[in-house]
C-alpha cells in the first residue's frame, strides 16, 4: 500500500523593518529630473522625489544583510524616446531601492521570495489607503564592479490626479506620508506534524463587501425595519432606526425614553440642518464615517453638539484642521470656540497666531472678533506673552 505524504504545516520567523516617508507641502513639491546610464547602454531620465536614506534588513544567500536604502515616487514616460518624453503617466510609481536611482527599466532581477515588500499612504481619514506590493528583487549591477543591488517597485502606486483631489483624503494637511515596510523570512523554520492539520480545511470567504459599517448602510438607504422618521428643513425624510440613534446620541435617547412628542408621533423635525447634513449624521451614526466629511465638517460639526456625539465632533475637527488655511482659519476658530471641539480650537487658534496679518483681512475674523470677542482678546494676549519674552532682557 503506497502512502502519500503532503506537505507539513511550517513557521519561519520574519524580520520586519519599515520606514516612514513624510513629504511636507506636497502641492508645492517639484518632481526634479536625474540622468543615468545604465551598463553605458542607454541614458535614463528619471522625473521624481527621493526620500532620505534609511537602512533596512534582507535576506540574501542564506543570510541577513542591512543594507542603505531610499525610496523614489517617479512618473513614467507613456514611451522612452525623445519625442514622448515631456508625456507622463497618470499614475505614480513606488519604489524602494539600495541603489542611487530607481530600477525603472526591468533588467535581470531575481524573482525574491523571502523579502515581501508592501507600502501604503496614510491619508486624513486615519486609514490605510493605497496599499500596495512592490515588487522584483536583487539583480547584478556590473556598472559598480558585480555587486548585487536590490530594487522592488509598483508602477500604479496612485494616481498622481487622486493625490490632489481632497474628497480622497490622501493628503493630511498637504502632507503626504508614504508607510513601506520590508518583511524578510529567515531561515529559522520549523515543521509542526499533527493529526489536526491533516484534515481538509473548510474555505473561509473573506467578503470585503459584508462589513458591519457597509450592512448598516444598506440598512439606513432601503429604511428596512425603520421605526422613527428624521425631517430636514426643506421637509425631505430620512427613515431611520430609534434603537441606532439612542445609543449614538444620548440626546436621542432622552427622546424616546421621555414622553415626548418626537416618541409619541415617531418622528424628529430638525430645522436647522439641511438634507445633506442629516445624510451625513445618519451616515455617521450608523458606520462610523461621512463620505463627504471634508465638504461637510462644519455643519456636522454643530450637529454633532447639539445631539452630544463625542466621536463625530473628533472626527469633524480632524476634517477641518486638515483643511486649515488663511481664509478659514477664523472662522474654524469660532466654530470651534462655539461647539467645543477642543483639538481643532487648539491647531486654529496656533494658525491663526502665526498667519495673524493675512487672517487678520478675512470676513471670518470680523465675524470672531464681533461675536466672540473673548477670543481675539486670548489671541492678543499670547502675542503680547511673546513680545515680552523676545524682548526682555
Amino acid at each position: 500500500m503506497s502512502v502519500s505524504i503532503g506537505w507539513l504545516p511550517a513557521k519561519s520567523k520574519v524580520n520586519s523593518s519599515s520606514y516612514t516617508w513624510q513629504i511636507k507641502n506636497f502641492n508645492h513639491t517639484k518632481f526634479h529630473t536625474k540622468s543615468h546610464d545604465y551598463y553605458q547602454r542607454n541614458e535614463i531620465h528619471i522625473n521624481g522625489i527621493q526620500s532620505s536614506t534609511f537602512t533596512f534588513s534582507f535576506m540574501r544567500n542564506e543570510t541577513n544583510e542591512n543594507r542603505n536604502c531610499s525610496l523614489w515616487l517617479t512618473r513614467d514616460p507613456f514611451e522612452r524616446n525623445e519625442s514622448s518624453s515631456e508625456q507622463l503617466s497618470p499614475w505614480l510609481r513606488l519604489s524602494l531601492t539600495t541603489s542611487s536611482i530607481p530600477l525603472l527599466e526591468r533588467l535581470v532581477v531575481e524573482d525574491d521570495f523571502r523579502n515581501i515588500c508592501i507600502a501604503w499612504i496614510c491619508g486624513s481619514k486615519k486609514r490605510r489607503m493605497s496599499t500596495c506590493k512592490l515588487t522584483g528583487g536583487f539583480y547584478h549591477a556590473t556598472r559598480i564592479g558585480g555587486v548585487k543591488e536590490f530594487s522592488v517597485s509598483n508602477p500604479h502606486f496612485v494616481l498622481y490626479d487622486d493625490l490632489l483631489d481632497r474628497e480622497k483624503g490622501l493628503l493630511c494637511g498637504d502632507m503626504l506620508t508614504v508607510v513601506c515596510e520590508v518583511r524578510a523570512f529567515t531561515n529559522d523554520v520549523r515543521h509542526v506534524d499533527s493529526w489536526l492539520f491533516h484534515p481538509l480545511e473548510s474555505e473561509v470567504s473573506h467578503d470585503t463587501q459584508r462589513t458591519l459599517a457597509n450592512d448598516l448602510r444598506q440598512i439606513l438607504g432601503t429604511g428596512y425595519a425603520s421605526d422613527v422618521t428624521l425631517v430636514a428643513k426643506c421637509g425631505k425624510k430620512f427613515p431611520a432606526h430609534v434603537l441606532i440613534l439612542s445609543s449614538r446620541s444620548p440626546v436621542f435617547a432622552a427622546m424616546f425614553q421621555h414622553d415626548m412628542k418626537e416618541k409619541r408621533e415617531k418622528c424628529v423635525t430638525i430645522n436647522d440642518l439641511s438634507s445633506q447634513v442629516v445624510e451625513g449624521l445618519l451616515e455617521f451614526m450608523y458606520t462610523d464615517s461621512v463620505t463627504a466629511i471634508i465638504t461637510l465638517a462644519p455643519e456636522l460639526l454643530a450637529a454633532a453638539h447639539k445631539y452630544d456625539i463625542s466621536r463625530l465632533k473628533t472626527y469633524c475637527g480632524e476634517a477641518m484642521t486638515s483643511e486649515l488655511k488663511i481664509e478659514n482659519a477664523a472662522e474654524y476658530l469660532y466654530l470651534a470656540d462655539l461647539y467645543g471641539a477642543d483639538q481643532l480650537r487648539t491647531e486654529a487658534k496656533q494658525f491663526t497666531l502665526t498667519n495673524l496679518y493675512k487672517v487678520k483681512k478675512t470676513a471670518g475674523w470680523k465675524k470672531l472678533h464681533s461675536q466672540s470677542p473673548h477670543v481675539t482678546d486670548e489671541l492678543m494676549d499670547e502675542l503680547a506673552e511673546l513680545m515680552r519674552q523676545l524682548t526682555s532682557t
